[in-house]
C-alpha cells in the first residue's frame, strides 16, 4: 500500500478545529465477528462511531470517494477531511486488489474478483479513515490503529529465520501462522471466499487443520500483494 497526502494552503482553522474534536473522540469498538476465528474487530463502521458526533459537532465532514487505478492496477481510496473554513486535508491510498489462487500446478496466480474489491475498498476506507482522524482501536494504541504495527509484524514474520515456508508438506499450521492469519482476515486482506476455497480443496472444516504450506501460501499471498 502506498499513501499520498495533500492540504488546502492553510489548514489553521482546520487544525485549531481538530484539535477540540480529537479530545471528544472516542476508542473504535471491537464487535464484529470473524467467523473463522470467532473472535471480534473493529470495522469501518465502528471506526466511524468512535469519531462520527465529534467530528460533525466541530464544522467538518469526510469523503471517501474512489479515484480509478494507478499504473499498476491498484484501486485509488481517497480520505477527505473538509472544514467548514473551506480548508481540507487529503489523502489517497493506493491498494492491491488482486488475491492469491492456487493453481493445479501448486504455483499461485493473482485475481480480481467483485468480493475482493469490496474487501480491499472496505480495508482501505477503515484504515485510511483511523489515520487521518487518529483514531484508537479498543484496546489497542495509535500505532495498532495507523497499521504501523501490523507493517512490523508483517517485516519481522516474513523474515527468513521466522518464515512461514518453514512448514511445508502435510505438516500442521504453527500457533503463529495461524495467529497471524487471523489478523489478515480481519483487516480484510484475505477474504472468506478464499478461505472457504482452500479449505474445501483441502477436504477440512477448520482453519487449524490446513497444512501449513497451505497457511503459508494464504500469508505470502496477503502480504506480498
Amino acid at each position: 500500500m502506498e499513501l499520498m497526502l495533500e492540504h488546502s494552503a492553510s489548514i489553521a482553522k482546520l487544525a485549531e478545529a481538530l484539535n477540540k474534536a480529537q479530545t471528544q473522540m472516542e476508542k473504535a469498538k471491537k464487535d464484529s465477528n470473524n467467523p473463522f476465528f470467532k473472535s471480534k474487530y473493529a470495522d469501518l463502521s465502528a471506526v466511524w462511531e468512535a469519531c462520527k458526533d465529534a467530528i460533525l459537532n466541530n464544522g467538518f465532514c469526510v469523503m471517501q470517494p474512489l479515484a480509478g487505478s494507478d499504473a499498476k492496477g491498484n484501486t485509488l481510496i481517497v480520505t477527505m477531511l473538509i472544514h467548514t473554513s473551506g480548508e481540507w486535508v487529503k489523502g489517497v491510498l493506493s491498494m492491491p486488489i488482486a488475491k492469491p489462487v492456487k493453481n493445479k500446478d501448486d504455483s499461485i496466480s493473482y485475481v480480481v474478483d467483485p468480493q475482493t474489491v469490496g474487501s480491499a475498498i472496505t480495508y482501505g476506507r477503515r484504515y485510511s479513515l483511523a489515520a487521518m482522524l487518529n483514531v484508537m482501536l479498543e484496546d489497542d494504541d495509535a500505532e495498532g490503529a495507523m497499521g504501523r504495527r501490523e507493517q512490523q509484524q508483517a517485516d519481522k514474520f516474513m523474515k527468513k529465520s521466522d518464515s512461514p515456508s518453514k512448514s511445508i508438506g502435510d505438516g500442521k499450521a504453527t500457533a503463529k501462522q495461524l495467529s497471524y492469519l487471523k489478523k489478515l482476515i480481519e483487516d480484510g486482506k484475505v477474504s472468506n471466499e478464499t478461505l472457504k476455497k482452500f479449505l474445501s480443496e483441502k477436504h477440512v472444516e477448520k482453519i487449524s487443520d490446513l497444512p501449513g504450506a497451505v497457511i503459508s501460501q494464504l500469508i505470502k499471498g496477503a502480504v506480498e500483494a
